[in-house]
């Protein structure tokens, strides 16, 4: 019965093992996923914020290419209208000998915006869409650390001598992970 007993345990022993071993790998896979989860954040802050100046560029340019297609003198003013056409084309008083040009530089400028802002914002729902995924991945491995840990809390409450100790508690668990 002694020897039996002893069976048991060192298969309860290689048990708890396993159990742990599994429990680092999955406080491991946690901790890399938490550790994207916040890069993501960080990245789609980042793409928040660069969709955001390219909204405010753009209106800015737009609001300069009406003026330009009215005939206003501000179109030369803007940082973004100066890059626009170049600061050579602007003359002492901040106007634009040939309009025309500079129409169709605002409206390329004014094009160019609006696609890398579409292609910002379609990087920022990517990187919403992965960062939700990743949470339910990191939430779910959770779980799974969870029920690895009660299970090395039913393994542990076994003493040496092979009986259920006398609290039945988990004490220490986190001691073997």
């Amino acid at each position: 019965e002694r020897a039996a007993m002893e069976q048991e345990l060192v298969a309860l022993e290689g048990e708890r093992q396993a159990l742990r071993t599994r429990a680092e790998a999955a406080e491991a896979e946690r901790r890399a996923l938490q550790g994207r989860v916040n890069e993501l954040m960080v990245g789609a802050s980042d793409s928040e914020a660069r969709a955001h100046e390219a909204e405010q560029a753009l209106a800015r340019l737009e609001a300069e290419l009406r003026a330009a297609r009215s005939g206003g003198d501000e179109s030369c003013g803007s940082r973004e209208g100066q890059q626009a056409i170049g600061m050579a084309g602007c003359d002492a008083r901040g106007t634009k000998p040939d309009m025309d040009s500079h129409i169709k530089e605002l409206e390329c400028t004014v094009e160019s915006l609006r696609e890398d802002h579409a292609m910002m914002v379609q990087q920022l729902m990517a990187k919403t869409d992965e960062k939700s995924r990743v949470e339910a991945e990191l939430r779910s491995l959770q779980s799974q650390y969870n029920e690895l840990e009660q299970m090395m809390c039913g393994r542990q409450s076994f003493d040496k001598g092979g009986r259920v100790g006398a609290t039945g508690s988990c004490d220490g668990v986190s001691s073997l992970l």
